[in-house]
C-alpha cells in the first residue's frame, strides 16, 4: 500500500474533504478502526456538553451546526452552534474537542439527518502534525524500521541523535 490516488487539495475545502473521506482509504494504517468514523449526535447530547463546559445557558438547545473554518489539513477551526433562541456559541481550536469529546478528532463534516440529530462524519484521532500513528503501526510490523518510517512522513528531514 500506499498513498497513489490524487487528493484534491486544499482539504480545507468542503466538497474536497467530503469526497476524501468518503473515498476508498489507500494509507497505511487505513485498516484502523478510527480512520474513518462516524458519530451520531442528539441536540440534546449537544446541549448537555455545551452546558457542562459552561458555554451556554440551561435553556439553550441547538438547531443548526456549521464549520466556520478549517486549516489546511482540513481540521475544523471554528464551529458554530445556533441555539433556539437565536443565540450563537463560537467553539474554537480545542474547545471543539472539549466539548465534542465524543469525536476522535476535528477532520469532520456534519450534516443534520433528521430534525435534532446530528452526523459527524470524519477521520483520524490525532492532531494532524504528520505522523499517522496507525500508519507508523502498521509499518513497523511490515518490517520497517524506525528511520525508514519517519523518513517516510518526514521526507527531507535528517535522522540522527542529539547530543546529551
Amino acid at each position: 500500500k500506499s498513498w497513489t490516488r490524487k487528493v484534491d487539495l486544499p482539504l480545507s475545502n468542503e466538497k474536497y474533504l467530503q469526497s476524501f473521506l468518503s473515498s476508498e482509504p489507500e494509507a497505511f494504517g487505513s485498516g484502523h478502526r478510527l480512520f474513518r468514523w462516524n458519530r451520531s449526535l442528539e441536540s440534546s447530547q449537544i446541549s448537555e456538553r455545551l452546558k457542562l463546559a459552561q458555554k451556554v445557558s440551561i435553556s439553550f438547545y441547538p438547531k443548526n451546526i456549521k464549520v466556520v473554518s478549517r486549516g489546511s489539513s482540513g481540521r475544523v477551526t471554528s464551529l458554530k452552534i445556533i441555539g433556539n433562541n437565536g443565540s450563537e456559541i463560537l467553539l474554537k481550536l480545542d474547545d471543539i474537542r472539549r466539548v465534542f469529546r465524543q469525536l476522535p478528532s476535528t477532520l469532520f463534516v456534519v450534516k443534520e439527518v433528521k430534525e435534532g440529530k446530528w452526523m459527524f462524519s470524519g477521520g483520524g484521532f490525532g492532531h494532524g502534525a504528520g505522523m499517522s500513528q496507525a500508519g507508523a503501526i502498521e509499518l513497523a510490523k511490515l518490517g520497517w524500521t524506525t528511520k525508514q518510517i519517519l523518513s517516510h512522513y518526514y521526507p527531507k528531514t535528517q535522522y540522527g541523535f542529539l547530543p546529551e
